[in-house]
């Protein structure tokens, strides 16, 4: 990957080929269509963000996943409705009451019907990361809210580890985006940033890293280190399994969130 000298926002070298690319029409089965419940908790209080902007009472989630946030959401009174790249989500999301649709049916939702579009963990993904802005502005009501996160490309992570750093992984991420770098595509796309923050960090990389540094291990340790996805999620359950532990992490995400070093960036953007 190479990173921008003016934003520091990181991209790869070359977008890949067709048959090249991350297949995400087959990504999602149904052993990876759950989440633990501090996922869940955690969705409840950033819904709690998202009152202030409640006029429509209508919230659209692009490439929901799980359906963490609809879920959520609509058993908070809002009407929902996303769409996935993915057939086996959008089906449990129908079923679960959400207006679901496949990616390729987004221009079917009408413009301007939603107080609210949630965006995790997407913009990373995509071949035209302005574009996903662009649909979030045309679907969102004039001073509606996104609701946007992404891997930090200018987190500790991404600093000390560069291309070592497992998030870097394309060809299913193709840019990490800096805070900057973010606030200047939103605003491109018709957005204002309202707040932006980081927050977590994944130690076991730094110490792969570290171990490989120090000759302790070979150079495949850091590659040994348990999928991002996996290991992230058994952090955070360990985390939040006591309530010693749940009081530190809390204490180093607002540590995080000072710094600007934290691996995920959370950006609240309103549209103009």
């Amino acid at each position: 990957m190479l990173r921008c000298l003016r934003c520091g926002t990181l991209f790869v070298r070359q977008l890949p080929k067709a048959e090249d690319a991350f297949d995400y029409a087959g990504y999602y089965r149904p052993e990876n269509l759950s989440v633990p419940g501090f996922i869940r908790q955690r969705t409840r209080e950033t819904l709690g963000q998202f009152e202030g902007f409640r006029t429509l009472g209508r919230l659209f989630d692009v490439g929901f996943g799980a359906g963490t946030f609809l879920d959520e959401a609509r058993g908070l009174g809002w009407e929902t409705a996303g769409v996935e790249a993915s057939a086996p989500p959008v089906e449990q999301a129908k079923a679960n009451g959400h207006d679901a649709r496949l990616l390729d049916d987004i221009e079917s939702f009408p413009a301007g019907a939603f107080d609210v579009v949630v965006a995790t963990e997407v913009v990373e993904h995509v071949e035209e990361p302005l574009l996903v802005v662009e649909t979030a502005a045309r679907l969102l009501r004039p001073g509606g809210l996104l609701y946007l996160t992404t891997p930090a490309g200018d987190g500790l992570n991404g600093r000390l580890l560069g291309a070592r750093w497992t998030t870097m992984a394309p060809p299913e991420h193709l840019a990490l985006f800096s805070a900057r770098g973010l606030e200047q595509l939103l605003a491109r796309g018709g957005f204002c940033v309202v707040e932006s923050r980081t927050s977590g960090l994944n130690p076991l990389e730094l110490l792969g890293a570290a171990r490989t540094a120090l000759g302790i291990g070979s150079r495949g340790d850091a590659a040994s280190v348990p999928a991002r996805e996996v290991s992230s999620v058994q952090l955070n359950e360990l985390a939040m399994s006591n309530p010693l532990t749940a009081r530190v992490k809390q204490v180093v995400n607002s540590a995080l969130g000072v710094t600007g070093l934290g691996d995920t960036l959370k950006v609240f953007a309103e549209k103009v």
